[in-house]
């Protein structure tokens, strides 16, 4: 993803500092700035999204421009009228082993924790803390019933078919109740499987292939 200082970087390695340059810098404010005038709810995070689209489909001989954002904003919000969870197509690919962060895993944590929050949201949660670790992401929410749930995508490499779920006292409780997991072989069996073992208002805990006894420890 673009960012100030990688823009930085890249105009001191083209020349002098005295050197003159034409550039037109669009941020997250901007994004986010025309997603309120059209009523369009977003976050910082999905704001940043959209513009690492356009920055990487942009066409060169047209560059970016408010109609680019709006016309991206359009897409934006298609995408998202259906509810599509993304990140279980994006799950479907081979990721690119490596000791550092990969654009390749980036991305899918881009995509993943957008539409992730998305369904929380859809199913009342307010409250939802992420973390990007080495190929995997995990975190924690609370249910509108009160209940911390802590999840753990497992490692996207080849650890990525089902996702780790359990009951946590806290957003810093990395050991929590008994361990199951929502399958993210499609949409389908994701969904039904999350929504029978997290009850959004209270009641009996589902379980759904319980495994991984071992407790995760993450930092």
């Amino acid at each position: 993803m673009p960012t100030i200082e990688g823009a930085v970087e890249h105009l001191r390695s083209l020349g002098e500092p005295t050197d003159i340059v034409a550039m037109a810098i669009w941020t997250e404010e901007d994004v986010l700035g025309m997603a309120k005038e059209r009523g369009i709810v977003l976050t910082k995070e999905q704001a940043g999204e959209i513009l690492d689209r356009m920055d990487h489909k942009q066409d060169a001989s047209i560059g970016i421009s408010w109609d680019t954002i709006d016309a991206y904003l359009n897409d934006y919000v298609r995408e998202h009228a259906d509810g599509k969870l993304r990140f279980i197509e994006l799950l479907k690919q081979t990721f690119e082993s490596s000791s550092g962060l990969t654009p390749q895993f980036s991305h899918f944590y881009r995509v993943f924790r957008s539409d992730f929050t998305g369904f929380l949201k859809g199913r009342g949660v307010t409250k939802v803390r992420f973390s990007r670790m080495h190929f995997e992401v995990s975190g924690f929410f609370e249910t509108p019933g009160g209940q911390i749930w802590y999840f753990n995508t497992g490692d996207v490499r080849w650890d990525k078919g089902n996702m780790l779920l359990r009951t946590a006292k806290s957003f810093e409780d990395y050991t929590g109740g008994s361990n199951n997991e929502a399958r993210m072989d499609s949409e389908e069996t994701f969904i039904g499987d999350f929504d029978r073992i997290v009850p959004l208002f209270g009641g009996k805990i589902g379980i759904c292939h319980k495994t991984r006894q071992t407790p995760m420890m993450t930092r």
